[in-house]
C-alpha cells in the first residue's frame, strides 16, 4: 500500500512541477534587490555617517566644558583652603 501511494506522491509533484515550468513568469530581475543590490543613499538600514565638522564641534565643546569644570574646582578648593 505505501507503494501505490508513493508513486500517487510522485506523480502529483511531477504534475505540479510540469505546471509551475508552463507559467509565464514576469521579468523584474532589475527590480529586485535581492539580485541587484540596495545602493547606500536608498539604504534606510545602513549607518548614519556623522560630519565630521560636527563631531570636531562636539569635541570641543566637551573639552571646553571640562575645562570650565576644573577652574571652578580649583577655585572651589582654593577659597576652601584660605578659609580653612
Amino acid at each position: 500500500m505505501s507503494g501505490s501511494s508513493s508513486v500517487a506522491t510522485m506523480k502529483k509533484v511531477v504534475q505540479h512541477l510540469r505546471l509551475e515550468a508552463g507559467l509565464n513568469r514576469v521579468k523584474n530581475a532589475q527590480h529586485d534587490p535581492l539580485l541587484t543590490g540596495v545602493s547606500s543613499s536608498t539604504n534606510a538600514f545602513r549607518p548614519q555617517k556623522v560630519c565630521s565638522f560636527y563631531f570636531f564641534l562636539f569635541f570641543i565643546y566637551l573639552f571646553m566644558r571640562d575645562t570650565h569644570t576644573q577652574r571652578e574646582r580649583g577655585a572651589e578648593t582654593q577659597a576652601e583652603e584660605e578659609a580653612g
